[in-house]
Order: structure tokens, then C-alpha cells, then sequence
């Protein structure tokens, strides 16, 4: 008997026939894939930070700026990411920006106007009292 005709003979494991123990796997994984495949559509079409050029590594995953800082050459790395778009602010993850315009940094890290940053960028001061702990 074939290896396949055993997969659809009537054969129960555990009180479950295997052909829906088959169907069930083979549904659970298109739907991770399907999940997936919206996630990186969002990601790249309708993230708030679509506009901002940059690797589309970057714009899919957060691995791209793992493995930059990882070895410590970020630095180096978005300087010449810089020139090649020739951007002040270039999208370097999901929600991350890296900015070399000084006339940005002045309206992001004004004193005087709230302009929310991603939280992670508050947990910094720890200070959970704060009153600007009220993160994206």
C-alpha cells in the first residue's frame, strides 16, 4: 500500500481520522500564511510611515535593524542609506525614522508641543509617571 493511500485510508489516530487531521494542518498553515501575507501588505501600502524611503527590508521587519545594530555599524550604515536616497529621514523599521535634518529634530523634540513618539522611546527616561507616557 501507498504511503498517500494510507493518508486517505480510514485509519484513526487518536479517534480522528487522518484526512481531517491533513485538512485541519493544511488550513492552520494557509491561514498563518494568509495573516502573514496582509501583515507585510499593511506594512509596506498602509503604514503611517510608507511615504519614507528606505531598504523594504526595513519597512517589513525589524530583523534588517537587528542585524545593522548587531554589529555595530549603524552608524556607517544609515549615513550611506542617507546618500543613497537622498533623504533626511530615512525609514529604518517598522516605526522607526532616523533623521539627520537638525530643523526635524527641533519640531520632534520640542519642549514646548507634543508631538507622541513610538513608546518604546519613553520607556528610556524611566519615568512611568510622566506625562508623556501616553505612547502610540
Amino acid at each position: 500500500m501507498a504511503f498517500y493511500e494510507v493518508l486517505l485510508s480510514s485509519q484513526n489516530i487518536l479517534g480522528l481520522e487522518i484526512p481531517r487531521i491533513i485538512a485541519g494542518l493544511s488550513f492552520l498553515l494557509a491561514a498563518i500564511l494568509a495573516v502573514r501575507l496582509v501583515r507585510r501588505i499593511y506594512r509596506v501600502c498602509w503604514n503611517p510611515l510608507k511615504n519614507f524611503k528606505g531598504l523594504p527590508e526595513a519597512a517589513v521587519s525589524e530583523d534588517w535593524l537587528y542585524r545593522t545594530t548587531e554589529f555595530g555599524t549603524a552608524e556607517q550604515v544609515f549615513e550611506a542609506l542617507h546618500r543613497k536616497y537622498n533623504t533626511k529621514a530615512l525609514r529604518i523599521g517598522l516605526k522607526e525614522l532616523h533623521i539627520t535634518d537638525i530643523e526635524l529634530y527641533k519640531v520632534i523634540y520640542s519642549q514646548t508641543k507634543a508631538y507622541p513618539k513610538y513608546s518604546p522611546f519613553y520607556d528610556g527616561f524611566n519615568t512611568p509617571h510622566s506625562r508623556w507616557k501616553y505612547g502610540t
